[in-house]
């Protein structure tokens, strides 16, 4: 039996979550390799675990993040085309095991209770519950974040 997917044009996952802390530091979270090794590779979540993470969170600037799943390495690399502290940070996402080049933006904005992060993933062709995989994967990585910084 063969699987069939639709795949969509341009396909991009949406996620958006609120936090009970300012946007400094939700934006700080993503800065700091320490701190968006334990949110972004929490055991919980992901079967990986974090070999290094190397991260120039200026515009131009680049990050590296190797981790080993089972007895395979993979690497995730990036540019990041913006970054202005504390609304927004644009750049993007490959994974060495495609090489296919994805953008990932997110915005932080103050609410009464805390910010609200709203991130958009630009996959480009891709099936649609891969969309879902990756909106999915976003929201967990962010409660694992809320716990950490609420």
């Amino acid at each position: 039996m063969t699987a069939s997917f639709k795949a969509q044009k341009s396909a991009t996952a949406h996620v958006r979550h609120e936090f009970s802390v300012s946007p400094e530091t939700v934006f700080d979270a993503w800065l700091d390799a320490d701190v968006l090794a334990r949110w972004m590779f929490h055991p919980d979540i992901r079967q990986e675990e974090v070999i290094s993470l190397t991260l120039d969170a200026q515009k131009g600037g680049s990050f590296r993040f190797v981790v080993r799943q089972g007895e395979q390495t993979c690497e995730y690399y990036g540019t990041y085309y913006d970054v202005s502290r504390p609304n927004q940070l644009v750049f993007s996402w490959i994974s060495a095991r495609d090489h296919k080049k994805t953008l990932v933006s997110v915005t932080l904005e103050k609410t009464q209770t805390g910010c609200e992060l709203n991130l958009t993933h630009e996959l480009g062709d891709c099936a649609e519950d891969f969309i879902r995989f990756v909106e999915e994967r976003w929201q967990a990585e962010f409660s694992v974040l809320s716990k950490m910084i609420n």
